[in-house]
């Protein structure tokens, strides 16, 4: 009975050290450290609608939307190519332009230091295309 009082009584005392820290991320006494999300640099937006811009043979009435931006801590252009180390901001959104507008069309910028590393943009005669895919890989499509 003793020897059971005293295991208990070292496990109450074990357990109210490991409960003394006020950090909700500390384990057994240990603080778990979690980085912060890097943002997306202000302007990139912008900047990734311009290049799309630039990039359309008939830019009139272009009109943008769902466009969001993440901070990659390395991007690959192709399954087959070497990664590029970040922090690279990916911009996607959907685009429409022309005078008719047709349907909103995916394009995937990836910009590295305010330079730009490459542009995917889907026509919308084509479909869901490699803008799109690359935009879904990266959590930014539905």
């Amino acid at each position: 009975m003793r020897g059971l009082m005293v295991a208990l009584a070292i496990a109450c005392a074990a357990g109210g050290a490991s409960a003394q820290t006020d950090d909700p991320t500390a384990h057994n006494g240990e603080v778990g450290i979690t980085e912060a999300t890097p943002q997306p640099p202000g302007g990139v937006k912008r900047q990734a609608e311009s290049i799309v811009t630039a990039s359309l043979t008939d830019a009139t009435g272009v009109s943008f939307r769902s466009v969001s931006a993440i901070v990659s801590p390395s991007v690959k252009h192709g399954a087959f190519a070497e990664p590029i180390a970040g922090p690279v901001s990916v911009v996607c959104g959907q685009y429409a332009a022309g005078a008719d507008k047709p349907a909103f069309s995916w394009f995937f910028v990836a910009i590295k230091h305010s330079k730009l590393l490459w542009a995917d943009v889907d026509q919308p005669a084509d479909g869901q295309g490699v803008a799109y895919y690359s935009c879904k890989n990266a959590g930014l499509a539905n």
